[in-house]
């Protein structure tokens, strides 16, 4: 299909993305080939790499909007590079291709053969845009995983959604987060074998908890243990760094589409939906809440 083009300061939310993520998979193929970890290099420079293309092409299918075309050279002579010493016939393949179309276009003049091309040209991937991106991502993903598990939808209907967000925790749950965090720093960035038990004294002996909350917040602090695993020490941040609401009501039209909706709402701090009666989950930083209507 066609391609657009447009200088940096024209690129949409999933140009940039796309573009980091690039920066981010050359340097991890790099670290991997240096270490000697082949196999982590190709799930790094093949199947993630090729994951978030499918991605970026999905939303420029859904959303109208053609790809950038200097952002998907840069994908295709990444990804014969990085793959060359694993594939090298294949890859020489695609950077003969290029090599030809580059000639036609009279752009600048490449080496004859893939083994003789340095490697890819990178930046330090910008760790702000990378969270974002993980956050739509995830954010898809599990959208997806809870319409799955919906039974309410009516066959034939297209059903709707509000989006809850939440920008920063409750003032308890932040105590835990802050204890956890300290625990994490502590201990050179991981958690030590016997959190559970530093969690749970910490918890008794905290005049804040009540009874009730006791127990919350001990399933709160396990919680969050297992996703501090997942994602690093950014999962314990108390207040979320970028503005959910913005990037998500910029995706709208592919998050309609790619769920299948009839309609979105974005509900931010402070605003909620009109009340059908049932138990909400409530959301927290990172992790909007779908509530479904007809």
């Amino acid at each position: 299909g066609l391609l657009r083009t447009g200088t940096p300061d024209t690129y949409t939310f999933m140009d940039q993305a796309f573009n980091n993520e690039i920066d981010y998979l050359v340097e991890a193929t790099s670290q991997c080939y240096e270490n000697m970890l082949f196999r982590d290099g190709i799930h790094r420079s093949w199947f993630d790499m090729t994951i978030v293309r499918d991605t970026y092409r999905d939303w420029s299918v859904k959303c109208g909007i053609p790809m950038h075309q200097g952002i998907i050279l840069r994908f295709i002579e990444c990804l014969a590079i990085t793959m060359s010493p694993i594939i090298p016939h294949w890859s020489d393949m695609i950077w003969t291709v290029l090599t030809e179309c580059n000639a036609a276009n009279a752009g600048e003049k490449r080496c004859s053969s893939v083994v003789h091309a340095r490697w890819p040209a990178y930046v330090p991937f910008d760790r702000s845009i990378r969270k974002q991106f993980t956050f739509f991502r995830d954010f898809l993903r599990n959208s997806r995983l809870t319409i799955m598990k919906t039974k309410s939808f009516k066959a034939g209907q297209k059903t709707s959604a509000y989006i809850l967000l939440a920008s920063s925790y409750e003032a308890k749950k932040i105590l835990v987060l802050n204890f956890l965090t300290n625990i994490y720093v502590a201990n050179d960035n991981a958690f030590p074998t016997n959190l559970i038990p530093q969690l749970k004294e910490f918890v008794d002996g905290n005049e804040a908890f009540s009874g009730a909350e006791k127990k919350v917040m001990m399933q709160f602090g396990a919680f969050m243990r297992d996703e501090t695993k997942e994602r690093g020490i950014d999962a314990l941040a108390t207040e979320l760094t970028f503005d959910q609401k913005m990037i998500l009501e910029e995706n709208a039209a592919f998050i309609k589409l790619s769920l299948d909706l009839a309609n979105v709402t974005f509900l931010g701090e402070g605003e909620s939906a009109p009340d059908d009666k049932k138990k909400k989950d409530v959301p927290v930083p990172g992790k909007p809440v779908l509530q479904f209507y007809f």
